[in-house]
């Protein structure tokens, strides 16, 4: 299941993560699909968000059990702002695949999304 930290995320509630992150609470632990908070902040577009919980500790290359990465799911998502920061600010790793072998930067071609190949 989630903890109190991915469910304050999923249900916009960004005060009470913050207040979770100061005491805390781990920016790192996983759900049963070994998702953390910042795959969540990735998917749902949250920069601000996103920034915190990367400067507050979060892995930007963590896989979940399919291997996607928050980038992936950027990409996915066509968040291209959370794309370009982890891309850019964050230096985030291109290369890492998917357990079916699908890096973002191959996703995002197969999407048609040039602004993201051409990053």
């Amino acid at each position: 299941g989630w903890n109190p930290l991915h469910r304050a995320v999923i249900n916009h509630h960004f005060e009470t993560a913050e207040i979770l992150m100061k005491a805390g609470c781990s920016v790192n632990q996983p759900d049963e699909n070994k998702r953390v908070v910042l795959h969540v902040a990735a998917s749902y577009g949250h920069r601000l968000l996103l920034r915190r919980l990367i400067k507050s500790g979060a892995d930007v290359n963590w896989q979940d059990a399919r291997g996607r990465t928050p980038l992936y799911l950027a990409v996915v998502c066509r968040h291209m702002h959370i794309v370009e920061d982890l891309c850019r600010r964050y230096r985030c790793d291109l290369n890492l695949q998917t357990t079916s072998h699908i890096t973002a930067l191959s996703l995002a071609a197969q999407k048609g999304n040039e602004d993201f190949v051409r990053l």
